[in-house]
């Protein structure tokens, strides 16, 4: 069918989660596949489901300031990146909780996900 013919031609082959991006994983016969499908650890190519990234809560703070114009000054000054550091939306990441709780080697390659 169409739809089938669909999902061959999107499955990737990969070596790592890495390699799939941040909505899929890595199998044990190389294919990314979609996070929410990992439901055994053995699915896994490294024995270890990725944290599934719509777990994380974002959540508006207003508590969170822009950066003044004296501060993107002193960033200039030293030549450290500020591109739209006094517009924007402050927000905060909460990571999920249980079940879900980072732990371990899946929590700390889900923390370092959402900071790439």
């Amino acid at each position: 069918s169409v739809k089938k013919s669909l999902i061959k031609t999107r499955t990737k082959t990969c070596t790592s989660h890495s390699a799939c991006g941040p909505k899929m994983y890595c199998n044990t016969l190389g294919q990314c596949k979609p996070r929410f499908q990992c439901k055994a650890h053995a699915s896994a190519i490294d024995g270890q489901c990725p944290v599934r990234i719509g777990l994380w809560h974002w959540e508006s703070d207003v508590s969170v300031k822009m950066l003044s114009s004296e501060a993107v000054k002193w960033m200039n000054d030293h030549d450290i990146e500020n591109e739209n550091e006094q517009a924007g939306v402050g927000m905060e990441l909460v990571s999920p909780g249980p079940p879900n709780t980072l732990s371990g080697l899946a929590g700390m390659r889900s923390a370092a996900e959402m900071l790439q």
